[in-house]
């Protein structure tokens, strides 16, 4: 088991997933509440409707159950 800890390890060090992983996580976690915030305006720009409802009447009804 401890040979290969070491193996996993001695692969993150050659790949650098120690530096790009926790930096990738961050930028994500840093612009979502920016997502978040321009949401309706990216969706207006982008879809051209301007009524949240007609919005949701296009969608339909959303359930659980399988296609």
């Amino acid at each position: 088991m401890k040979a290969l800890l070491a193996k996993e390890w001695l692969e993150k060090k050659r790949n650098l997933k120690w530096i790009w992983l926790p930096v990738v996580f961050a930028i994500l976690g840093l612009t979502q509440p920016l997502m978040v915030k321009f949401l309706p305006e990216i969706l207006k720009a982008v879809g051209g409707i301007e009524n949240p409802d007609a919005l949701l009447q296009m969608m339909g009804e959303q359930t659980s159950e399988p296609f």
